[in-house]
């Protein structure tokens, strides 16, 4: 079981945040042979908690599988993923280069509290895909609104969320409709 704290992390550059991340890298490279035909399809299961939530805050979690052709650089992360062709990618490169593709969910968190909610998303693994990017979110998202609104340093404190179950399924042979 994983514990949302905080919507930051040590050594941020900026104390503003509003939604706690968690990331997971999978290595597809012992499946290369399965996933060349691009007829794999991975889903991703994950479960969220909260405890009831006191005051007006208003919580969504997210899920978020990445395809992608190599691991994450910082260029990835800070959104520079255009290559001079202008198509979105990991790595850079010119003519045939690998597109990765995405697919994500998101859902509004009772404001009770009460049970477990089941997240679940996914993606056909396009040829070429080496590596996946896992991601699972925990969004404060009163507060992300109001940071579009009024600039200062806010961090948003997540008080008893919880992330649980994951699991990860990759079917390969799943005929393209």
């Amino acid at each position: 079981m994983f514990q949302f704290l905080r919507a930051d992390y040590e050594g941020k550059p900026s104390q503003t945040g509003y939604s706690g991340d968690l990331y997971r890298i999978l290595d597809l490279s012992g499946y290369s042979a399965d996933l060349r035909d691009g007829k794999a399809l991975v889903t991703v299961e994950a479960t969220f908690q909260g405890v009831p939530l006191q005051g007006p805050s208003e919580y969504s979690f997210n899920v978020c599988v990445n395809a992608l052709d190599a691991p994450p650089t910082d260029d990835f992360w800070g959104g520079k993923r255009k290559g001079s062709d202008g198509i979105l990618r990991n790595t850079e490169g010119e003519g045939d280069a690998f597109v990765p593709a995405a697919a994500q969910r998101g859902f509004k968190m009772a404001p009770n509290g009460a049970g477990w909610e089941k997240a679940r998303v996914e993606l056909r693994i396009p040829p070429g895909a080496k590596f996946l990017l896992l991601s699972f979110q925990f969004v404060d998202t009163r507060a992300g609104r109001e940071r579009r609104q009024v600039h200062g340093d806010k961090v948003s404190e997540f008080p008893g969320q919880f992330l649980d179950d994951i699991q990860v399924s990759l079917i390969c042979n799943v005929p393209i409709r």
